[in-house]
């Protein structure tokens, strides 16, 4: 961690060479009166003039201390004017916010003071929202985040820029995010900047207060002394795996021709799945990405009663495009004479019936061409749909299966299958079904004495999800 003496040079640092903070563009500075953010206010204000910021200094008032919270704002209010800055002020109700929305007191006062931040952002066209996070926050987050169970992305910890949840064109940035609260509090004491204490905070009831006061310090006295510095450093490895299954992820999401969802790492199976339900504004719950990652096909119900379902290639689907069904309508087709053509349901199908005067290498299959004993395909067959019930035997194989365990095992999408077309001959069952093998049946054997050459083409490709 760095030291108070380094403090300036190494924020300046992160500043520019991870281009938090852009050059001429407009800060707001999110200032509690705490120790933290009074500091990034002091820091920020020195870096201006030479960066060319304009900064607006936002504070919220939670009206949760009473006549504490009202020295807060005047702290923060009296550093403002002192500084030359604007300053803007909001307030609001976090305990009928909380009791509303079925919140903690921390998460509603966090909802209500980012909604404040964001609009303040909005009014002066700011494109940043700086906040005072600062290494032990990082530290009290990572813990939070393993005791809640997450994955690596969430275990990272906050990022040094991030955009906001309400609104993508605003970034939050932390550039205090690799400082120790003990430098920073030094260097408060350096330069004689002013802060107020929180006194909620010397309460352990709150877990992130618990972690403070007493974890730590527990890990630190019982042979962990490092422990702060190892949760960091554990954070940032995970982050960097994170960042490569996220873009490994994001880059088969923007793919047209995706492998099989079952070829890929579990991790970035998890990953895929994750990044949809974000799309989708559905809680990215554990129980609900193994749900959807170990089953293809099945219907799993989200909180807030939506339906999803996974195809076979990792995209997920909504109970309304995953309402496929059964088609009953059919065509029959006579087979008379020595050829014929017929359009069924957007697919063209031609045959022709020749004596059998082809040698087995002559039988090559290719895509839309099969050929079959006619004889044992008779006189008259029917074009249709798969129907419940089906069985087929494919070539190869010693006796019939469901046609849908078929389908699951050629990792059919369960969508394509109701459009699939099948060919059967009445009364000796199913001798094709479209891009599979021919029925064993009905296959050309030596004694075969005629041949059905069958072609067919779709007009329209089916859509593969």
């Amino acid at each position: 961690m760095v030291s108070s003496d380094d403090l300036e040079k190494a924020v300046r640092r992160v500043i520019l060479e991870n281009r938090l903070i852009p050059k001429g563009t407009t800060v707001v500075v999110a200032a509690s009166g705490g120790p933290d953010s009074m500091v990034l206010l002091r820091l920020l204000a020195g870096f201006a003039r030479d960066q060319q910021w304009r900064l607006v200094v936002a504070h919220f008032n939670h009206l949760l201390r009473g006549r504490e919270s009202d020295l807060d704002e005047a702290l923060v209010a009296s550093e403002a004017r002192r500084l030359g800055l604007v300053f803007e002020r909001g307030e609001g109700g976090v305990k009928t916010h909380a009791k509303q929305r079925g919140l903690s007191i921390e998460m509603a006062a966090r909802e209500l003071r980012h909604d404040f931040l964001v609009n303040v952002a909005r009014r002066y066209s700011a494109r940043c929202i700086a906040l005072g996070h600062h290494a032990d926050d990082q530290i009290e987050t990572v813990i939070l985040r393993m005791l809640r169970g997450c994955g690596s992305e969430g275990i990272r910890g906050m990022r040094p820029s991030v955009p906001s949840e309400i609104d993508k064109s605003v970034l939050l940035v932390r550039p205090l995010l690799g400082i120790s609260r003990k430098a920073i509090e030094n260097y408060a004491a350096q330069k004689r900047i002013p802060f107020r204490r929180d006194s909620s905070n010397a309460t352990i009831d709150i877990a992130r207060n618990w972690i403070r006061q007493s974890l730590l310090p527990l890990l630190e006295g019982h042979g962990y002394p490092s422990v702060r510095e190892a949760i960091l450093r554990m954070a940032d490895l995970l982050g960097a795996e994170a960042d490569f299954v996220t873009d490994t992820a994001r880059k088969l999401l923007a793919r047209s021709r995706r492998p099989q969802f079952d070829a890929l790492h579990c991790a970035v199976q998890r990953r895929l799945i994750q990044l949809q339900l974000r799309e989708l504004g559905v809680p990215e719950r554990h129980d609900l990405i193994e749900a959807l990652r170990s089953a293809p096909e099945k219907l799993v119900t989200a909180p807030g009663g939506i339906c999803l379902w996974r195809d076979a290639f990792g995209l997920l689907h909504t109970k309304k495009s995953a309402a496929p069904g059964f088609n009953p309508s059919s065509v029959r087709l006579p087979l008379s004479g020595t050829r014929g053509k017929a359009v069924f349901d957007g697919v063209t199908v031609q045959w022709r019936i020749t004596k059998n005067r082809m040698s087995g290498a002559d039988i090559k299959r290719v895509v839309g061409r099969e050929f079959f004993d006619a004889d044992s395909v008779g006189s008259e067959v029917v074009l249709r749909h798969w129907l419940p019930g089906d069985r087929f035997q494919p070539i190869g194989m010693r006796e019939s299966a469901k046609l849908q365990n078929i389908f699951v095992n050629a990792k059919v999408p369960r969508p394509e299958r109701y459009n699939k077309l099948v060919a059967e001959s009445p009364g000796h069952g199913i001798f094709w079904v479209e891009d599979l093998r021919i029925g064993d049946k009905f296959k050309v054997r030596p004694d075969t004495r005629r041949i059905l050459e069958w072609r067919w083409t779709r007009e329209t490709p089916q859509t593969r999800p």
